[in-house]
């Protein structure tokens, strides 16, 4: 991960707390539930998107951590559904034996990474750092 720094609007630097939520059953959420240091730190799980749009926004900077085990035809309308809400929050789908031409649809759907299940907390890491690193990715 990196030192917790990320670039302010006014182009110095400045530590930022980015909160990871995960979408999905709380039990999926294993590794993420570890992260308890800056610069990404597990902030809570959600039911669904549903649940999620019905409580009050998360902090800013956040990533979505979405559970992705459903059938293929549910996971597009579920990401397109987020899409036409007019979410922004960075989202990284976390799935069980992902299909080639699913991770694709998906990453055309905005969705910047995929981790295929059982991942480990490095794999996690490496996908919030490629994330926090890039400014074109960086949560809002």
């Amino acid at each position: 991960m990196n030192n917790g720094a990320a670039r302010g609007r006014n182009g110095g630097t400045q530590p930022v707390l980015t909160h990871l939520i995960g979408v999905g059953p709380e039990r999926e959420f294993t590794a993420a539930r570890q992260l308890t240091n800056a610069p990404v730190m597990w902030l809570c799980s959600v039911e669904s998107l549903p649940v999620f749009y019905d409580h009050p926004p998360p902090p800013d900077p956040s990533i979505l951590l979405v559970d992705g085990d459903l059938p293929s035809e549910e996971l597009i309308a579920l990401l397109d559904q987020f899409v036409a809400l007019g979410s922004t929050k960075p989202i990284i789908l976390q799935i069980t034996n992902p299909q080639i031409r699913l991770v694709v649809s998906i990453m055309q759907r905005g969705v910047l990474d995929v981790l295929a299940k059982p991942y480990t907390l490095a794999r996690l890491n490496s996908a919030l750092d490629e994330i926090l690193t890039q400014p074109a990715r960086r949560p809002p």
